[in-house]
């Protein structure tokens, strides 16, 4: 599940979104880029602690607990501190049980190569999205809404607040004959990090539920 841990990973946003009708879109896409490899840099200053927690028909299989910080050389080093996971079968049975759970690692690695897209990780991709999307109030902030993000069919929601900062996104998608979605809650640091503070996957027909949380944020240089 780490490829998938790391492919989903949706840096803050900071959209703003003028009032009036004519708005070029390219300039506020490349600013709001601009303004997410900036935190990208600033991650690289800390260290948190990563919950990882995968169930199937509701019963937990496995939790994970972690320290993650950057190196000096940039590499995204994890560090388990805790980890769990449910007993397996032995013989015939757990012979079967390993490679289904096999194959569902790499139905999950592929599954986050295609959610890893609805983090909109280039100006391009901001700009097609911003393009597409239905503005409208939402208390204090706004509500984006857009379908046919990624590919056709699906629907990807992002909520700002007055602040024009990311609160929470959803998306509902298709991988490989399967209903997904996807949702995510940010929060931001005292000092100004902004960070996806949870990422839920649901895989209905499979059962699965997968939760990442990011918590505990020090600044280590």
């Amino acid at each position: 599940m780490k490829a998938l841990c790391s492919g989903i990973l949706v840096l803050g946003l900071t959209i703003a979104i003028p009032a009036a009708a004519q708005v070029d879109m390219a300039v506020i896409a490349e600013k709001v880029s601009h303004a997410r490899q900036e935190n990208a840099k600033i991650t690289r200053d800390y260290s948190w602690t990563r919950r990882t927690e995968v169930k199937l028909k509701g019963e937990t299989k496995s939790l994970k607990t972690e320290i993650v910080r950057y190196t000096v050389d940039g590499e995204l080093q994890a560090t388990p501190i805790d980890e769990t996971s449910a007993k397996k079968p032995k013989g015939v049975r757990g012979k079967v049980a390993k490679k289904k759970a096999g194959e569902m690692k790499d139905w999950m690695a592929d599954l986050g190569e295609v959610l890893k897209q609805y983090s909109l990780p280039t100006a391009g991709n901001l700009l097609d999205f911003l393009n597409k999307a239905a503005v409208s109030p939402d208390g204090e902030g706004r509500k984006l809404e857009a379908s046919d993000v990624v590919q056709a069919g699906d629907r990807m929601t992002v909520w700002i607040d007055a602040n024009h900062k990311m609160t929470k996104s959803e998306v509902s998608t298709q991988h490989d004959g399967s209903d997904v979605k996807l949702m995510t809650d940010h929060e931001s640091t005292p000092d100004g990090l902004d960070y996806v503070a949870r990422t839920t996957i649901v895989v209905p027909d499979k059962g699965v539920e997968m939760t990442v949380e990011n918590f505990s944020y020090q600044k280590e240089r």
